[in-house]
């Protein structure tokens, strides 16, 4: 501390000479604490010789403007290179790329090396890592990793914090500190609440982001979704309900909508938040978000104890449904619904339509039935009500979506969002998207989402019928037709 302190240095290299494991941790752990305790510091750049890790690198570019580390054998020649090229040109960005290629010239073998063995470039100055990808992209056509890398690490001030409103039958995993979320467990009662997950600047269409080696692997940034768990607030029923038609007062008459996410299987509650966020950011909803986390396992293995929660839960997300269209008035409630939360939304549902639909007190606005695991019979029987309750219905299937063909071998019946066969029912918009993993609205992401996620907006924006929604094509199956969004 006293040394920094002392020179103000614009450089602080930190080398392992021993190779000693215990040195290339507490080291740069050291220099984090220095550099986030002292005053006055402007230290610029960190360079991490023989004892880079991306945690440490990730927290020390938190409060230098750039960060560079290699290992192994090539740091040497790299290091010599890059702070030979410091003298003619301040700009570490600059500096690290043409040492990097000088590097990479001098020991072509290092494009087949391991990534642990090539320098890093970590910062969070967003423009200097477009520029970085587009250089690594444009000049090593086709060569993944080509001796350097250069990996975003966002700051707050380059996310949002995107708000959320849910309704969780779960019990909380600590009653008295909410930050810890809430489990698989279920609970005789609903909660009401409100959260925030933080969605950062590279954020793609369909994805919750990719981990750090994945993002090296595809040279491209898709930052993290994270829900911002002091954020967590659990209110009473009527403070809930309240707090919504305020938000709802801020927009226009005609922006005064809801749109919410019902899970499916093998979801936790944060997966369930983060996913709500991801798909109100990219279909750039208006009005407010909300979901219900049914207490589903969380896990592949659950299948069997999550169709007990799902069925289970009906009551509760029936409930959940009819207040949220009252608190909403004169506004629309629009639904997403995926994988087994099918079951629920379809018996919840029919009994509001039993209740109070014939009293013409529910009106819904754009349905999205996503790969719906939903005994195929079952769906034909009870879908009716939907033509009833909602402006439209959409029921999207897929011939990709491996756990629902899992489904239907376990059950030993067809389910309704798995083709073939096409599950086609009156006044429901039957539209195949097997060029799609529909799986990405519960688990992961797939680039192709984006096709999908835009037919989805043009219809909460315009409502257009699929016969004028750009990227679909008509099909017909037993003379019954159908739509498939194109490959």
């Amino acid at each position: 501390m006293s040394v920094l302190q002392k020179h103000h240095p614009a450089i602080v290299h930190v080398r392992n000479f021993s190779q000693d494991p215990v040195l290339e941790v507490q080291s740069p752990a050291e220099l984090l604490r220095c550099l986030s305790e002292a005053e006055g510091l402007s230290v610029g750049c960190v360079v991490l010789e023989d004892c880079f890790t991306l945690m440490q690198a990730e927290a020390l570019a938190e409060h230098v403007s750039a960060v560079i580390g290699i290992n192994g054998r090539f740091s040497e020649f790299f290091l010599s290179t890059f702070y030979a090229r410091l003298r003619i040109d301040g700009l570490y960005y600059e500096v690290f790329d043409a040492a990097h290629w000088s590097f990479f010239h001098h020991h072509p073998e290092t494009v087949k090396a391991a990534p642990a063995d090539r320098p890093y470039f970590i910062t969070q100055d967003t423009t200097s890592m477009e520029m970085g990808y587009a250089r690594l992209h444009s000049e090593v056509p086709g060569q993944g990793f080509a001796g350097g890398l250069f990996i975003p690490v966002e700051s707050d001030e380059h996310a949002i914090a995107y708000p959320l409103y849910y309704g969780t039958n779960r019990k909380p995993v600590d009653p008295d500190d909410l930050t810890k979320g809430y489990s698989s467990e279920r609970d005789d009662r609903v909660h009401f609440g409100t959260c925030k997950v933080i969605v950062p600047k590279s954020h793609k269409i369909g994805s919750l982001g990719s981990p750090w080696w994945k993002q090296l692997l595809t040279l491209s940034p898709d930052g993290l979704l994270k829900v911002d768990w002091p954020s967590l607030r659990n209110l009473v029923e009527e403070a809930y309900w309240n707090h919504i038609r305020k938000e709802l007062k801020k927009n226009a008459s005609d922006s005064r909508a809801s749109v919410l996410y019902i899970h499916g299987y093998n979801i936790s509650f944060e997966r369930a938040a983060l996913r709500a966020a991801q798909l109100g950011v990219d279909l750039k909803v208006t009005g407010i978000m909300t979901f219900f986390s049914w207490p589903s396992k969380g896990k592949f293995i659950g299948y069997p104890m999550d169709e007990a929660s799902i069925e289970a839960s009906e009551q509760a997300i029936a409930e959940y449904l009819t207040l949220l269209v009252r608190t909403i008035g004169s506004g629309r409630v629009h639904i997403i619904a995926h994988s087994m939360g099918n079951r629920a939304l379809l018996r919840a549902m029919n009994d509001l339509f039993t209740r109070v639909a014939k009293q013409n007190r529910v009106r819904f606005g754009q349905i999205f039935l996503a790969a719906a695991d939903v005994d195929t019979e079952v769906f034909r029987k009870l879908a009716h009500v939907y033509k009833t309750l909602a402006k439209r219905t959409t029921l999207y299937v897929s011939s990709k979506d491996k756990a629902l063909a899992s489904s239907g071998i376990f059950h030993d019946y067809p389910r309704a969002g798995f083709t073939p066969p096409v599950t086609i029912v009156q006044g429901i918009d039957t539209v195949e998207a097997s060029s799609i993993d529909l799986s990405f609205l519960g688990h992961g992401y797939y680039a192709d989402a984006r096709s999908l996620l835009q037919d989805m907006h043009i219809l909460l924006q315009r409502d257009t019928p699929p016969s004028r929604r750009f990227g679909l094509q008509e099909a017909t199956a037993n003379g019954l037709h159908y739509w498939v969004i194109n490959e």
